[in-house]
């Protein structure tokens, strides 16, 4: 899957990464929501790409992490790669 690489960082409400290139990857200061709200979907948004990365790497390990956890893992990476998620 291709995102934008680089360490997403959290500025006011913005997550953005300026590495390699700059990019604007997020606004949350949209809606009607509190300030910590936007500062927590933020920095969530910001997290995201190390989570990925982590839970494509907890999947390899099946056998050690249960059957539980590897159905939990494996429905949020398809939901994060835009696949059709059973609830």
């Amino acid at each position: 899957m291709e995102y934008t690489k680089g360490d997403w960082k959290v500025g006011h409400y913005l997550v953005y990464a300026d590495e390699p290139i700059p990019a604007l990857i997020c606004n949350t200061d949209i809606g009607i929501v509190s300030e910590a709200e936007k500062t927590a979907n933020a920095h969530l948004i910001a997290g995201a790409p190390v989570m990925y990365e982590a839970l494509k790497v907890m999947r390899k390990y099946k056998s050690d992490i249960g059957e539980y956890a590897f159905d939990v893992i494996t429905k949020a990476l398809a939901k994060a790669e835009g696949k059709e998620v059973d609830k």
